[in-house]
């Protein structure tokens, strides 16, 4: 199989390279390397613990 085989331009080929590019900036998001957007801590209105009643990490006593 060779190595530098590519993908005719047409539909599929942009889907995937959208595809794979949101990919990348999820990962860079979850990595906390985005530079734009905002993640949902950072939105204007949520309190920085979100706005759940019963964090799903809250420790009980």
């Amino acid at each position: 199989m060779d190595g530098d085989a590519q993908l005719p331009r047409g539909a599929l080929r942009d889907e995937l390279e959208t595809a794979a590019l949101r990919r990348i900036a999820h990962g860079l998001f979850r990595a906390g390397l985005a530079e734009l957007g905002q993640g949902p801590a950072d939105r204007p209105g949520l309190s920085p613990g979100g706005n759940r009643a019963h964090p799903r990490h809250a420790m009980s006593r």
